[in-house]
């Protein structure tokens, strides 16, 4: 159960004049009539991008090393983006995995559940990870607590990462893709621990892989946008302000 407390000014969240867009996000209604002309203009691509894309999810492994980065690249038409979490991360063999070393999904979660610490943590963000979608619109509803009982179980199996701010909005992703707190929970996991993704290195302690990533862009922004790069410089605007959360959510916030 997450805790309530008295005052919550900053949790206030209006709709008025809103309308849902195709993700389940609530969005202006020019944004909308914008969405619906964008969409309407690319009717016959989707279609023909969704065709492929079942064909391709029917022999994964076998598109793995050939369409599947090119057609990623253009974009996971949404009828299918379930499909191909699924087939991308497998949770049910994770979720074999962990169970055989005796790790369950309910007794993690209960396990960590007096840690007063990290459920003030996570019940902090949870309350303002993506406010304006359908799924979290409403304070402690069901996805939300959800959520809450995904990243407290995670804590309790990865201790070196615990848990670590950032972390919401991935939770809150697989459980808008999947709808299912057990395969959200498992589709962490194998983001989190699972090559190639690895994502766990992002939240380790020292943060090591967020650090290995920054150096990356510093590099890529200085050889091909010296400019660019030697003004950010000068104006001592170091590339971890703008793509420390960028990086650590998968590309889902900031930007």
């Amino acid at each position: 159960m997450l805790i309530k407390p008295e005052i919550q000014p900053f949790l206030v969240i209006s709709i008025d004049g809103k309308v849902l867009d195709q993700f389940g996000f609530y969005e202006t209604q020019l944004y909308k009539q914008y969405e619906e002309k964008l969409l309407n203009s690319n009717k016959r691509t989707i279609k023909r991008r969704e065709k492929k894309w079942q064909k391709m999810l029917n022999q994964y492994q076998k598109s793995l090393k050939k369409k599947l980065p090119d057609r990623v690249f253009k974009g996971v038409p949404n009828s299918v983006r379930k499909e191909f979490w699924d087939a991308a991360l497998d949770p049910i063999a994770v979720r074999q995995y962990y169970n055989e070393q005796g790790a369950q999904f309910k007794f993690l979660y209960a396990s960590k559940k007096d840690d007063v610490e990290i459920v003030r943590q996570i019940d902090l963000d949870i309350r303002r990870t993506w406010r304006l979608h359908k799924k979290f619109f409403k304070l402690y509803g069901r996805d939300q607590r959800s959520c809450f009982r995904i990243l407290l179980a995670y804590a309790a199996l990865d201790t070196e990462v615990g848990y670590c701010q950032g972390m919401s909005q991935i939770a809150a992703l697989f459980m808008i893709v999947f709808e299912e707190e057990e395969k959200a929970f498992w589709s962490l996991v194998a983001i989190m621990n699972k090559i190639p993704w690895s994502q766990s290195g992002m939240f380790k302690p020292g943060f090591p892989k967020l650090n290995l990533f920054c150096a990356y862009w510093d590099n890529t922004l200085q050889k091909h946008l010296s400019k660019v790069y030697k003004h950010l410089e000068a104006e001592t605007l170091i590339s971890q302000i703008y793509l420390t959360k960028w990086l650590l959510q998968n590309f889902l916030d900031r930007m």
